[in-house]
């Protein structure tokens, strides 16, 4: 068996407001960009997962430190069935995307060749009574 060199960070921010959604259909959004990852460094590289508050958005970066998504395939790589790899059913990323815009979410993706790649999830946060249960009861 070959020997990993792989390493996962995250840096995940305190005190985040929650989202409104579904966990397992966020959950597998999460692993499909990290299996992509994974497999795009062959398992040698760094994979780091970030939270933030931002201009109003809780935010979700994966970015990894791999060979990057060639500049033509950006375009394309939200599509059913596109691949860039020699196997997978190039659903993966189709699916996150709908998922995500399903959860009212952005999704983008940054890339450069030789440098990795970075996908970024924004959600609203969930509305006020939601985040403060104490202020629902009054």
């Amino acid at each position: 068996m070959a020997r990993s060199e792989l390493s996962v960070s995250c840096s995940l921010a305190p005190g985040l407001p929650p989202i409104w959604g579904h966990a397992n259909a966020l959950g597998q959004v999460l692993l499909n960009l990290l299996t992509n990852a994974v497999q795009a460094m062959s398992g040698i590289g760094v994979i780091r997962v970030t939270t933030e508050y931002t201009h109003g958005k809780v935010c979700l970066e994966v970015a990894d430190n791999g060979p990057g998504i060639p500049p033509e395939a950006l375009p394309r790589i939200f599509e059913p069935f596109y691949t860039t790899r020699g196997s997978g059913s190039g659903l993966g990323l189709s699916v996150s995307y709908g998922i995500v815009q399903d959860h009212n979410g952005t999704i983008e993706v940054r890339s450069e060749p030789g440098r990795g790649a970075t996908f970024r999830l924004s959600f609203p946060p969930a509305p006020e009574p939601l985040r403060n249960p104490e202020s629902a009861r009054s």
